[in-house]
């Protein structure tokens, strides 16, 4: 990686393994992706299906898809989105909106492709009462968040379950850590859950994206998170970056942030907010 690209990922840093705002972290992104100079930018998002991840979308499209990304028609943007139960990333889609992304500006010089992963996780507090994770009321009805991982965690049946098993069973057991209380506290169980399929999900989009070849040089930010969905306004954590540059031959790759082993999480809380470490 060019010193030039290493000290700017520095100024996203911050937000790794830490909750903030959801428009901070897209102003974030919009800010950095900006100061790189690039001739076009593209973006892919991928989330779950719930509802509940309105704010999420919303967010990123305002902030960072409306003033970066070309025009579609009409005058409209949009990102490359994926939509599914569990927010999986789907092999090949990188590729797919990499080219859809190679306007003739990106092609004149560099593009940067912004790919923003969510797994998301609700957060409950009551005074005087633990923070709980994973259940709050949904139309007045007590509901978990997220459904795809609950039912992931409960070794439910279903072709979505299915491709998540395998993301979270390959190369270690992370369903039996998850499901161990002697490794895993049973209260931060859904967190760490969906800190686990963010990281697996951006590392199938890691690997899609270094076995593609790119249409024009390319400057790759992959971003895993996880929303905190709230009573209130819904929050996020950012819990990992990986950049990979291709302006120079041969292309580099940065990674920073988390593992993808739930033993390791420890949960903390500095300033009111959420912080997650590794032990």
């Amino acid at each position: 990686m060019s010193c030039d690209s290493a000290w700017r990922v520095d100024t996203l840093k911050r937000f790794v393994a830490k909750e903030h705002r959801l428009d901070d972290v897209s102003t974030g992104i919009r800010d950095w992706v900006r100061s790189l100079k690039p001739n076009s930018v593209g973006a892919h998002q991928i989330n779950c299906s719930d509802e509940c991840e309105r704010e999420c979308v919303e967010s990123f499209h305002k902030i960072v898809v409306r003033p970066l990304l070309p025009a579609l028609k009409y005058w409209t943007r949009s990102s490359f989105r994926t939509v599914n139960l569990g927010g999986r990333y789907e092999m090949g889609s990188v590729g797919i909106a990499e080219e859809h992304y190679t306007t003739k500006e990106a092609a004149q010089g560099f593009k940067v492709l912004v790919v923003k992963l969510n797994a998301h996780v609700s957060v409950h507090n009551e005074p005087g009462e633990p923070t709980m994770f994973g259940h709050m009321d949904r139309y007045h009805t007590q509901s978990v968040y997220c459904g795809a991982l609950h039912a992931l965690l409960q070794d439910a049946e279903g072709a979505f379950v299915d491709e998540l098993r395998d993301s979270f069973q390959r190369g270690m057991d992370r369903l039996s850590v998850l499901r161990d209380p002697e490794q895993v506290d049973p209260k931060v169980r859904a967190l760490y859950g969906a800190i686990t399929s963010a990281q697996l999900q951006a590392v199938r989009a890691m690997t899609d994206v270094l076995a593609h070849d790119s249409h024009c040089p390319t400057v790759y930010l992959i971003l895993p998170c996880v929303t905190l969905n709230r009573h209130d306004d819904d929050t996020e954590i950012v819990v990992g970056l990986h950049l990979i540059d291709e302006r120079k031959d041969p292309r580099t790759h940065e990674y920073v942030g988390l593992g993808a082993d739930p033993s390791r999480y420890v949960l903390d809380h500095l300033g009111g907010r959420i912080q997650v470490t590794e032990s």
